[in-house]
């Protein structure tokens, strides 16, 4: 019990170091970001301008996590609101989510053609923008995600990432999206990207069959997009023998079932830890009695 207790602990802390490594300190570039819709202009946020991509294919298939959906569909919401100059920074919202865009795609680019290990991870992207879809009309963003179906039938598949406000997502807009995931089921994901905005989309938070909501300053470092990446097309890690310890990590693969493992998935060794308890634990405990 006290080495469990050790390890969990452990644990924890291995943890709490790896979340804080997320949020080192940042070179800036401003992002405007909303407080409820109403003070955009007021506060400013900060995203690196150094950013050194994590290779999301790499990462997958080294904690042997399968891809769920093969092809991603990254599209922008070039809108008039998008398009406004912003307060405090010298360009604007579309700006930034090409930026957001640009890291996501490097993020899951491949980091050798000529490694054939990799080959089995790799997401096909597709890139667009409002406006190219609805002919010129950028702000009809319900109109959009309409023509996108042409491209979703019979592919594989899909996780759509929209690059766009949270104030964008009228009900017309969610109910387009509710009604093309109900057609599609959890062959269609839909995340949104809140570009400036100082929070998520809730509309979107509840969907039940799949989907999320971030805000992009969220994301914008190296390790948190890789993160975001991994949660978007890929699946759980795999745990062939089905013994609980997934097979990046397991020691001893192919355990018989029901048979009793330790952590590193081999078989456990009772008369070691017999070796480590009082004998007044083994004695009245009892503790090996089936």
């Amino acid at each position: 019990m006290l080495e469990r207790g050790v390890a969990w602990i452990l644990l924890f802390a291995l943890s709490m170091c790896h979340g804080c490594s997320w949020y080192r300190p940042l070179k800036p570039e401003q992002v405007v970001t909303q407080d409820a819709y109403k003070t955009a202009d007021e506060t400013i946020h900060h995203i690196g301008d150094d950013f050194m991509p994590v290779s999301v294919a790499q990462l997958a298939a080294r904690k042997h996590r399968p891809v769920r959906y093969p092809r991603g569909l990254l599209l922008i919401d070039d809108g008039a609101s998008m398009r406004e100059p912003a307060p405090g920074f010298s360009g604007n919202r579309v700006e930034l989510a090409v930026e957001l865009m640009d890291r996501l795609t490097v993020t899951l680019a491949m980091p050798s053609p000529q490694d054939q290990s990799l080959a089995m991870t790799w997401i096909a992207l597709e890139t667009g923008q409002v406006s190219t879809l609805n002919g010129g009309r950028d702000d009809e963003l319900s109109a959009a995600l309409m023509q996108l179906e042409s491209r979703l039938q019979g592919g594989p598949d899909t996780a759509l990432v929209l690059f766009s406000r949270a104030d964008r997502m009228t009900e017309d807009t969610v109910r387009t999206v509710r009604g093309i995931q109900s057609r599609y089921g959890e062959h269609l994901c839909l995340h949104l990207v809140s570009v400036g905005d100082n929070t998520a989309c809730f509309k979107l938070r509840d969907f039940n069959i799949c989907g999320s909501a971030v805000r992009g300053e969220d994301i914008a470092g190296p390790e948190a997009m890789a993160a975001y990446a991994l949660k978007l097309f890929y699946g759980d890690p795999l745990d062939t023998d089905g013994d609980g310890v997934y097979d990046y990590r397991d020691q001893c693969p192919g355990t018989p079932e029901n048979l009793r493992i330790n952590w590193d998935g081999c078989p456990f060794d009772e008369s070691a830890l017999r070796n480590l308890l009082p004998d007044e634990m083994l004695l009245e405990g009892n503790l090996w009695k089936d």
